[in-house]
């Protein structure tokens, strides 16, 4: 049997510590600014590496708002998907 060892681009960047919370979170809310998820999901001092690392997975996306000043973190298409079927995974294991 082959071993498969995946990248931490795929899907093991959501075993990092809120990522589910966080790609839940930018479901429900239709993206956020940084300071939101900040506040409302983790103040983790990781948290800017995390969102790099599922940025990097083609989870999410960084825009810049007010000329630069703030981040707006939103879902890319795989991610809505990805987080949709999260969605769907914790209301199955909920009810």
């Amino acid at each position: 049997m082959e071993t498969v060892t995946h990248s931490r681009s795929g899907v093991r960047v959501l075993e990092e510590r809120h990522a589910i919370s966080v790609m839940l979170y930018l479901l429900e809310n239709n993206g956020c600014r940084k300071s939101d998820l900040y506040r409302d999901v983790s103040r983790n001092p990781r948290m800017p590496e995390k969102l790099e690392m599922m940025e990097s997975a083609g989870l999410l996306m960084l825009e810049p708002l007010d000329g630069g000043t703030h981040l707006r973190i939103v879902l890319t298409d795989v991610g809505r998907e990805v987080a949709e079927a999260l969605s769907r995974i914790d209301l199955r294991m909920s009810s």
